[in-house]
């Protein structure tokens, strides 16, 4: 390796936004497994670079990791009416 080569800065493929974008535009009423799996086809067909495959798993961990949230705060409000209408029957 010449010290031409360690000097030369790496080049890095981009992201390309706009399959990221249409992809977790697509993932309402998938679940995270289909969802995973259809990210493996389709980087397989386009041909996604690493990058791109990188920030679509993020994505897709972000939107069910979000819905799990959201079901939660829903469970604790629910709880709470139910505890709060048991308190006042008593």
């Amino acid at each position: 390796m010449t010290n031409e080569t360690l000097t030369q800065p790496r080049t890095r493929r981009s992201i390309d936004r706009a399959a990221v974008d249409n992809f977790l535009s697509s993932l309402d009423g998938l679940t995270a497994v289909e969802a995973f799996g259809n990210a493996r086809r389709d980087a397989k067909s386009y041909g996604w670079n690493a990058a791109t495959q990188d920030a679509i798993a993020s994505g897709i961990t972000r939107h069910f990791a979000a819905k799990r949230d959201a079901r939660l705060v829903a469970r604790h409000a629910a709880d709470a009416v139910v505890a709060r209408l048991i308190a006042r029957s008593v």
